[in-house]
């Protein structure tokens, strides 16, 4: 298996960059030179500096140094994600059935905190019972003492809101900005902190508490403002307009849903314009 310095050495190689040109003002040719050949090591500090000298982000140079592998703990959320978009309850049981046995034969806090999360994702879909009291407590007692939470807590804390109390969503909303901050610069921490904010704008409206749903509602919109992906942006149309059929009155939630739909036909996803179409149908029949 290569090294981090050999990992490295084959980045730099590739983009045609020269030693001089890598090591900058961080460090001396040479000392990036015996790097490289794994004849020393590197700060933390001055691996991220070097790392972009050639242009190549942290995330990247971990992926190469993990074999191409993800982190064991997100690509075990991934996989629970894909397979809940995809409504293979099957697998997702099975999936749990053996990170149960696995914890069973050698016990971990974060295994036990997986199998929590994955529970809830099952019980969403009537799939399985609800986490007892004391797993939700758990979950929530782990998160709290968290300082700085990174995509394994944001990933247990979008599992989490729909069993919470409300008081709880509110805590985290508070706490949120000091524990993300440490790792607010990564693109997928944010693509996770928006998922948070959706689930916490659908569980205040099905718990029928307008003034939080509004609050995050505001949070997503702030944080998508300088964003060029018209997904998001969509995306907070239509929980503008969840919004609006359930506060303020059918016509505005058509209005702003109307304008998704058009969007989406104007980019030939015909399936999308029709399933937002139907949700219209389906809150008219709601008010008549």
């Amino acid at each position: 298996m290569k090294t981090y310095g050999q990992i490295y050495k084959t980045l730099r190689q590739n983009k045609h960059i020269s030693l001089r040109e890598a090591s900058g003002d961080i460090v001396s040719k040479s000392q990036l030179s015996r790097f490289e050949n794994n004849l020393s090591e590197l700060s933390f500090s001055k691996v991220l500096d070097i790392l972009d000298n050639i242009n190549v982000s942290y995330d990247e140079y971990m992926y190469l140094v993990r074999n191409y592998q993800r982190n064991e703990q997100i690509l075990f959320f991934e996989t629970v994600g894909r397979l809940e978009k995809l409504r293979k309850f099957d697998d997702l049981y099975a999936l749990y059935m053996t990170e149960k046995e696995k914890n069973r034969k050698f016990y971990s806090k974060f295994s036990d905190l997986r199998l929590i999360a994955v529970k809830m994702v099952l019980n969403a879909h009537q799939k399985m019972a609800a986490p007892s009291p004391l797993e939700i407590e758990q979950l929530c007692d782990y998160l709290l003492s968290v300082v700085n939470w990174g995509q394994f807590e944001l990933y247990l804390s979008l599992s989490a809101v729909a069993f919470v109390k409300l008081q709880t969503i509110k805590l985290f909303l508070e706490e949120i900005p000091q524990r993300i901050e440490f790792f607010q610069n990564s693109p997928e921490n944010h693509r996770l902190l928006l998922m948070l904010y959706r689930n916490i704008i659908i569980t205040s409206i099905v718990k029928k508490n307008q003034q939080l749903a509004q609050q995050v509602l505001q949070d997503y919109e702030a944080s998508i403002q300088t964003s060029f992906d018209v997904n998001l942006h969509l995306e907070y149309k239509m929980l503008t307009a969840e919004y609006a059929f359930e506060f303020i009155d059918f016509q505005t939630g058509e209005q702003i849903l109307s304008q998704v739909i058009e969007v989406y036909r104007n980019f030939g996803d015909l399936n999308t314009a029709e399933l937002y179409q139907k949700e219209i149908e389906l809150q008219k029949n709601l008010k008549l």
